[in-house]
């Protein structure tokens, strides 16, 4: 009968010497060292230093050439200083902290939920980090600079507004029209030839009145006949005159309150007329 003893130490002897062999097989090998130590720094000058770091902690092993696994056990120190890390939270409108989000950082998935807050390595400039909550998405732009720690990048959900339903077409207001600028200085121009004509009648018919009156012996009806048509001349002349100054002043007034507008008139006054022209 086999000791039980025997048999552990057989088996206790194979695990470790399995182990050994894994560990064997995974330590990279000298042209692997340099390859790393290669290509570490080639990341390194691009700004990839997340990706630089990685790969000089490959060459950093003990089974690389010692000058090599010296050399990048350094370039790791110091990336460890310059290489950023960010935090990231998914909450919604009301601030309601979302866990099962998802994060993309320039399109690559870094994070499937957001419960602990773990920071992640992230390389230093401009990211798009994209945030997918229930079939939602949200964006967000940031710049991240070397040996930035401790920032914590939030996306937040906003909920739709509601429809307001199917637009109601509103008729377009019509432009409201201007006072008639036009139609106060044709009326002035007319009420003042009007005056003019009035003004010049009534004094050749007062004039012929004076003449009847010196006739001796006069005729009493046509000196009275001439003096009712002077009055009448005269009180229209008058009335057609105050008239005229009155549309000439309302004429006035809606020009100089108009937007932008432009006075040009010119005055033509004759024997018995007047005339009014220009732009308003």
């Amino acid at each position: 009968m086999k000791r039980p003893g025997k048999s552990l130490c057989a088996v206790a002897s194979f695990l470790v010497l399995g182990a050994y062999v894994d560990v064997a097989s995974a330590a990279p090998t000298k042209e692997e060292c340099l390859d790393a130590h290669s290509k570490g720094q080639d990341q390194r000058a691009e700004g990839k230093l997340a990706r630089a770091r990685q790969t000089f902690f490959t060459c950093s092993q003990s089974s690389c050439p010692q000058a090599v696994q010296a050399d990048c056990a350094r370039l790791v120190d110091d990336l460890d200083k310059l290489v950023p890390s960010l935090s990231f939270a998914a909450r919604d409108a009301r601030g309601t902290d979302l866990p099962a989000t998802q994060v993309f950082v320039d399109e690559r998935l870094v994070a499937t939920r957001l419960d602990d807050g773990t920071p992640y390595e992230i390389d230093p400039g401009k990211h798009v980090v994209r945030f997918v909550h229930d079939g939602k998405e949200t964006t967000v732009q940031v710049v991240v600079n070397q040996g930035e720690r401790g920032r914590t990048i939030v996306g937040t959900f906003t909920t739709p507004a509601p429809s307001a339903g199917p637009a109601v077409p509103v008729a377009a207001e019509r432009p409201r029209k201007g006072p008639p600028v036009v139609i106060a200085w044709v009326a002035t121009g007319v009420l003042a030839v009007g005056t003019a004509v009035t003004g010049g009648l009534a004094l050749s018919s007062a004039s012929s009145l004076k003449a009847a009156r010196d006739t001796y012996p006069g005729n009493g009806s046509d000196i009275d006949r001439k003096a009712t048509t002077t009055a009448a001349l005269s009180a229209t002349a008058d009335v057609l005159g105050l008239l005229t100054a009155g549309a000439c002043a309302l004429a006035v007034y809606w020009t100089l309150t108009r937007p932008e507008s432009t006075i040009n008139v010119k005055a033509a006054v004759g024997p018995a007329s007047m005339a009014l022209t220009g732009t308003f």
